[in-house]
């Protein structure tokens, strides 16, 4: 499994996106999942993740919103009851916030990599609990 942040998760959906390799199963945390829901419904394209979405027609912006609110058939995403104990460990050991615990934790039970677009406090974590970790440039 590859777990995916939030902008690799939007070029995903707008079909930018050239990594993963085919046949890698997908996930991404619940934190990522929401904050991307949140970006995509702001009126006004002030964001790196608003911005790509509000360039889009008015059909598209709707279908990706139906995509985006259907994503648990799409990726796999952490069942919270389960993860969270872990989530809170982690975030204690690593001195993270919720939403890199959750990546971390979410890779260790997975067995999985991390690919992020914006890297930040996770990637020294991840290299330290021994999780593959890459930033995905644009382009």
């Amino acid at each position: 499994m590859v777990v995916i942040d939030d902008h690799l998760l939007l070029r995903a959906l707008l079909g930018t996106l050239s990594e993963p390799a085919l046949g890698e199963r997908l996930g991404t945390t619940t934190t990522w999942w929401w904050r991307l829901s949140t970006a995509l419904r702001k009126e006004r394209p002030e964001g790196t993740l608003s911005a790509p979405f509000h360039r889009l027609g008015r059909e598209a912006r709707v279908a990706l919103v139906a995509t985006l609110d259907d994503l648990p058939v799409l990726l796999e995403v952490p069942d919270l009851r389960v993860l969270l104990p872990l989530v809170a460990d982690i975030g204690h050991a690593y001195r993270l916030n919720l939403l890199a615990a959750e990546a971390l934790a979410m890779a260790i039970v997975h067995d999985a990599e991390i690919r992020v677009a914006v890297d930040g406090i996770l990637g020294p974590a991840a290299r330290n609990a021994g999780v593959a970790y890459t930033v995905v440039r644009s382009g």
